[in-house]
């Protein structure tokens, strides 16, 4: 990445409350970096010449780089403030601090009473690297000649053991650590000798034996995850599950931990929540969505987090209802996300945005809203991105013809026909359901003079696309397979949805 591109990158990164924070603590005679910081952020690609161009009235645009590094400065300085008080870890730096200055100050009674609540803090929240820094510190008070903190021996041994523990919790947790990261790299450069090493030293690993050897919530954190990754690379998917539930357990058990590790706790959850959809048990999977939604309302949850929580809701709970037939809670489901779809649509990969398309309109579709579906196959079609998800489009376009007959378009078959043949053909991509679809749309339908020829061409099409979809079962995509019901709902004079929910029995 360029360098060029650092400062438009740490301006997207922020969320809408931190960058109001950011306005409201420049001050007036930093204007010109809020102005520079509004024009970086209305981009949405970084363009130096552009920026000059709107800045060309200030003196400062002149000396850009320096205006830019001084700006990104003041952006960290910014978020440095904003997040003191959401971070336990901030605070009990900052209190360090504070310690030493008294003591260089050889205000030592101070020193200790800061230094004991600080310590009570740390163990709290089960901070051992600062804990051991305040340990430390307890002994450099100690050794003061007219302060002891020590008054007795039992109380130095206590505090050297205390500093012995604190060691070996933060050497276990290493250890642990390095275990996990070699693995998860091992697994994602596909380097299947470091991969089969390191699954036989966590077999064999003492601390990783038995969970009772992990003592400290970070410690039970790593040994969790390592198992975890282990059974879910074994593609031992129940135990994988299992071994989330206990990750997730851990933190509800010890609340504090969430406020501290809220990036973690997201990504277990959302991690259960994927699994659970995989072995489609989709009751305790939106129990676990929700349990995401009423962290996201809770904590301070980063931009890009909140994007992937949309993502995966949207896209496991569309993937639900597609799956289950529920296309009424999929409809109004669909209804109460579209105007977050809207909002983050930029933020999200072109083509996890197409799938989303996709099952957008095919739920609006067989709900009986054509006209939301017709807008969902068009924005699919319309798309720029021609290379991106061609199955996708291939999909919109057989579909969309289904679409127009509901809103009584027929004058647009031709034109359909004749560039979906077009576009089929030059991929020679035509399965036969499609060749079945468009043979109809465009040879069939326009010599239709009344409805009971069209009850029995309907009828002729279904038996046709039955015998495909049994002769190509595994080629054959879902939503064709739906197109079926429609017919059917067409020659037996019911709804779509009607037709569905009997076939899906539900």
């Amino acid at each position: 990445m360029k360098s060029t591109d650092n400062l438009f990158q740490l301006i997207k990164a922020l969320n809408k409350t931190e960058k109001r924070y950011f306005k409201v603590v420049t001050s007036k005679e930093e204007s010109f970096y809020t102005k520079l910081f509004d024009e970086i952020d209305r981009q949405t690609e970084y363009d130096e010449k552009k920026l000059i161009k709107k800045l060309k009235s200030e003196n400062s645009v002149r000396n850009l780089s320096i205006a830019k590094s001084r700006l990104y400065e003041l952006i960290l300085k910014s978020l440095d403030v904003f997040h003191s008080e959401l971070s336990v870890e901030k605070e009990i730096r900052r209190n360090l601090g504070y310690i030493e200055i008294l003591f260089h100050k050889e205000l030592f009674e101070q020193a200790k009473k800061l230094l004991l609540k600080t310590k009570k803090i740390a163990r709290f929240y089960e901070k051992e690297i600062e804990l051991l820094k305040i340990l430390t510190l307890e002994g450099l008070l100690n050794k003061e000649a007219d302060f002891r903190l020590f008054k007795t021996q039992e109380e130095l041994l206590e505090h050297y053991e205390n500093l012995f523990s604190s060691l070996d919790k933060l050497r276990n947790i290493t250890d642990l650590n390095f275990i996990y990261d070699g693995f998860s790299l091992a697994v994602e450069t596909g380097n299947s000798e470091n991969y089969f090493k390191i699954s036989d030293e966590i077999v064999a690993n003492p601390i990783l034996s038995d969970e009772k050897n992990a003592k400290s919530f970070q410690e039970k954190s790593a040994f969790h995850n390592i198992w975890m990754l282990y059974y879910h690379f074994q593609k031992d998917y129940e135990k994988s599950l299992e071994t989330n539930l206990k990750l997730a357990n851990l933190f509800e058990a010890n609340p504090q931990q969430i406020r501290e590790n809220v990036k973690s706790y997201n990504n277990i959850l959302t991690n259960t929540a994927l699994s659970y959809f995989t072995t489609k048990n989709f009751v305790q999977m939106k129990k676990t969505i929700e349990k995401l939604k009423i962290t996201e309302a809770n904590f301070q949850i980063s931009e890009k987090n909140k994007i992937k929580n949309f993502n995966l809701i949207l896209g496991i709970e569309l993937a639900m209802f597609l799956t289950s037939g529920d296309f009424e809670e999929g409809y109004d489901f669909v209804k109460k996300a579209e105007k977050q779809l809207e909002e983050f649509s930029p933020k999200i990969p072109k083509k996890q945005l197409m799938h989303f398309w996709v099952s957008i309109a095919h739920t609006c579709f067989v709900s009986g809203d054509n006209s939301l579906a017709l807008k969902y196959y068009n924005k699919i079609l319309n798309d720029e991105e021609t290379e991106i998800k061609q199955n996708i489009r291939r999909v919109a376009k057989i579909m969309i013809l289904f679409v127009h007959f509901e809103l009584g378009n027929e004058s647009l078959f031709e034109s359909l026909v004749r560039s979906t043949y077009y576009f089929l053909e030059k991929r020679k991509e035509m399965a036969d359901f499609e060749k079945c679809v468009l043979r109809f749309f465009g040879n069939k339908f326009p010599k239709l003079t009344d409805e009971e020829e069209l009850k029995l061409s309907f009828t002729e099409l279904k038996n046709e696309l039955e015998i495909v979809v049994e002769n190509e079962k595994d080629f054959v995509s879902d939503f064709y397979i739906d197109l079926v019901f429609w017919l059917e709902s067409k020659i037996t004079c019911r709804t779509f949805l009607e037709v569905v929910k009997e076939k899906r029995k539900l």
